[in-house]
């Protein structure tokens, strides 16, 4: 990152800083494509050229393009087997930090990185740590300069010439969907996606709720989620507690967007559900999937909470919408929370 804040009243000042956009001695930040060919043609390897840039090219220092200097070098000593060796060499708590209680358009952005879409808007390059507690918009704006400063995301120029930024390679978008978003959402190891994805193909309430359960217990603090309830800030019906759990379970929906389209917040039949998981193959083995949340006054209360939200989906037929996309098979759950214990109740297509 660049060295930001000084000035003749610190002990180190009269810098010469050069950041990731500018071009100044851009190309020793790590190898350039024509290294990289020498490399592989000193290893009797020119195959793997396609390989090695997928997984560890897409770094645009300036107008160089860079490929990471340590990941290259782990790959060509580990017999040129591709795999995330950066994860290993850093720690990611600021990151986790940063994202730890995600909003709705924090996980709609992350979801869109991993599926190629771009960032755009204000990025800055003289951010420091001090610049991320501020609002919410620019606080956005901090982490995404951080995220650019640290490796996470790397500019790239549209048709037009206007600079977006996107994941820079395999390596980092594995990275994302494998490790940072998992930590971030739910711990759980790197097999987390994986029992979402089993209890959703069991229909089973009781797994959902103790990865759920997992989730809140290793990741949260019990005042991340407020128990007073009350109008949201856009007035509608939504409660302020309940707004905090449907964020964090969208976080961890992320963990599943190799096999399910997560849809947040949309109208469909009579009403307006909170979460729909569309299966990206309608036939395969996985099921659509309704969540409606709701939050309950006491720890007595879950199971009637979530008995409520079941009914809700059920009257106003919110699995409409996965119905005209074909889904055969829709299991609808229900979630009543208390602090930081949640209820799971299912009602499986028959």
């Amino acid at each position: 990152m660049r060295i930001a804040k000084a000035s003749i009243f610190t002990g180190l000042g009269n810098l010469g800083v050069y950041s990731v956009m500018e071009d100044d001695y851009s190309q020793y930040f790590g190898f350039t494509k024509e290294e990289i060919q020498k490399i592989l043609s000193d290893f009797n390897h020119p195959e793997k050229e396609k390989e090695i840039c997928d997984w560890y090219d897409g770094y645009r220092f300036g107008n160089s393009d860079i490929l990471n200097p340590w990941s290259v070098s782990q790959y060509v000593t580990k017999n040129f087997t591709p795999d995330t060796y950066w994860l290993n060499s850093s720690e990611n708590s600021i990151i986790k930090d940063l994202f730890r209680m995600p909003t709705d358009k924090d996980v709609e952005t992350l979801r869109g990185l991993l599926n190629g879409v771009p960032i755009t808007g204000d990025i800055r390059e003289d951010i420091s740590y001090g610049d991320l507690n501020r609002t919410e918009d620019g606080k956005r704006s901090a982490i995404y300069s951080v995220m650019l400063a640290t490796g996470y995301l790397t500019p790239e120029y549209d048709d037009l010439g206007l600079r977006q930024f996107v994941i820079p390679n395999e390596e980092v978008r594995r990275i994302y969907s494998r490790e940072i978003l998992i930590h971030l959402w739910g711990g759980g190891g790197p097999d987390f996606g994986e029992r979402i994805k089993t209890a959703f193909a069991h229909g089973s309430a009781e797994m959902l709720e103790t990865v759920i359960q997992e989730a809140f217990c290793e990741s949260t603090s019990y005042l991340d989620f407020p128990k007073e309830t009350g109008n949201g800030d856009d007035g509608d019906k939504e409660k302020t507690g309940e707004r905090a759990y449907h964020n964090f379970v969208g976080g961890l929906s992320l963990a599943i967007d190799d096999e399910y389209m997560v849809r947040s917040n949309e109208e469909s039949g009579l009403g307006r559900f909170d979460i729909s998981y569309l299966p990206r193959n309608v036939s395969g083995v996985y099921p659509g999937v309704i969540i409606e949340f709701e939050t309950a006054k006491s720890e007595k209360d879950m199971d009637a909470e979530a008995e409520e939200a079941l009914s809700q989906i059920e009257d106003k037929m919110y699995d409409a919408k996965l119905k005209d996309a074909g889904v055969t098979r829709i299991d609808k759950y229900a979630m009543g929370f208390y602090g930081k214990k949640v209820k799971v109740v299912i009602k499986v297509k028959e």
